[in-house]
């Protein structure tokens, strides 16, 4: 069984830990947030709503995938909770609160949506859920990634590459499918868009990554995005009550998805405008007997009738599940690479120097700065302006228990380990 180890300085731990994708983007994103993360090894213990659903809907894909056995995912959602500490070690689904009850329930309705849409179809399975590790000397004998390209401070204190595998599978002797899955809280699942110019730099990370394990045996990789929505599904009483956000002034429901922010099924929709028109009507007329028949009665209008249908069909068209695949050039690729390392050997350097690396603070609306769980540690970074020293901030919070040290694992996990760390 493998042995956590600690993200930490070289010295303080061994072996050396890889570099992740994660990692690279924490170095491009703020140098403060990698060095507490990735350096000290801080993070804070709650997660999102989003972050728990997708953790949960990921141990039930892993485990219906391997078993194919529906009745096997409560066990995967229960280990799961033990393991990322939603549940203590001894406590049963039954103790679970309301809300880690809807996102256990949400996660398994976005699985469910993946399996029924048959775009899931994984064939000649290479590993689920496995956490793959590359040396240099393997990216530069598989990959053709140059060490002489690479900052000595990366190839000092990173031992190589490492990344989860949602899934990698092989349809036949030429190809190696490489899929990612992003469990979406909008109506708009979003996702890289394959004909943008510049290529994406996880699909470019993972293909080299696979390529230099040797997974992917001399095939040609392709990385795939499987984004599925697993957001709530808004009912006729939200569209009902009273003071209801996703009604128009006009008192008809909203057709406008940003506004919803969330899904509504057709036939929901369609009753939810019934009610809401009749209301309407009602209310018109008794306003029109009060002003002694001096008002109209508001039916509802042609314009809107259709408008209501063409939305309804809107509905019934949405797409659930959205696959997005890069066939990305192996130099581009390695390009792209290199670049994120490159990010995370300035601050290897800095750091390894005896240098705090400083703050990247984005103030707007919606920055990893201020929106909710939107960096790891927000709360110490922010409260420590003016004192400099963040360190000691740091180390304070970790010792209240509002942050906590993050471990890796080291070593091949293996394909059906239902423990591999994401």
């Amino acid at each position: 069984m493998t042995q956590p180890i600690r993200v930490a300085p070289l010295g303080a731990a061994s072996p050396v830990p890889f570099t992740s994708q994660s990692e690279a983007n924490d170095a491009r994103d703020c140098g403060l947030m990698w060095w507490a993360k990735w350096w000290c090894g801080y993070r804070q213990r709650e997660e999102s709503k989003a972050q728990r659903i997708g953790s949960l809907a990921h141990a039930i894909i892993a485990t219906r995938t391997i078993t194919g056995d529906d009745e096997s995912q409560m066990s995967a959602v229960l280990a799961e909770c033990h393991r990322r500490h939603y549940l203590h070690e001894d406590a049963d689904l039954d103790s679970a609160d309301r809300y880690l009850i809807s996102d256990i329930e949400s996660a398994i309705s976005a699985v469910a949506t993946l399996h029924a849409s048959g775009i899931y179809k994984p064939s000649h399975i290479v590993a689920i859920e496995r956490r793959v590790h590359a040396t240099w000397a393997d990216l530069h004998r598989n990959a053709g990634l140059d060490p002489r390209h690479i900052h000595p401070a990366m190839l000092r204190l990173r031992a190589g590459m490492e990344g989860t595998k949602d899934l990698v599978h092989s349809p036949d002797e030429s190809l190696v499918y490489v899929d990612d899955y992003k469990f979406r809280q909008k109506p708009d699942l979003g996702g890289a868009d394959p004909d943008a110019t510049l290529p994406d730099s996880q699909g470019a990370f993972y293909k080299t990554l696979v390529r230099g394990s040797g997974l992917a045996a001399g095939r040609e990789v392709i990385f795939r995005q499987l984004n599925v929505y697993a957001g709530p599904w808004l009912t006729v009483d939200d569209f009902l009550a009273e003071g209801s956000p996703y009604v128009t002034s006009n008192g008809i429901p909203s057709r406008d998805l940003k506004t919803l922010g969330a899904l509504v099924k057709p036939d929901d929709y369609a009753e939810a405008y019934r009610v809401l028109v009749e209301r309407r009507r009602v209310a018109s007329t008794y306003a029109r007997t009060e002003a002694g028949k001096q008002k109209s009665i508001r039916m509802a209008t042609p314009t809107e009738d259709w408008d209501a249908k063409r939305f309804i069909e809107t509905l019934r068209a949405w797409p659930l599940v959205q696959v997005v695949t890069h066939k990305l050039d192996n130099t581009v690729c390695l390009d792209v690479v290199r670049d994120m390392l490159s990010c995370v050997a300035a601050l290897l350097a800095q750091a390894d120097a005896g240098y705090t690396p400083g703050r990247n603070l984005r103030t707007y609306e919606r920055s990893p700065c201020r929106r909710p769980y939107g960096c790891d540690i927000q709360s110490p970074c922010v409260s420590s302006l003016g004192t400099g020293n963040v360190s000691r901030t740091l180390a304070d919070m970790a010792s209240d228990g509002r942050l906590h040290l993050r471990t890796l694992p080291t070593g091949n996990i293996g394909d059906h380990d239902m423990e591999a760390a994401r």
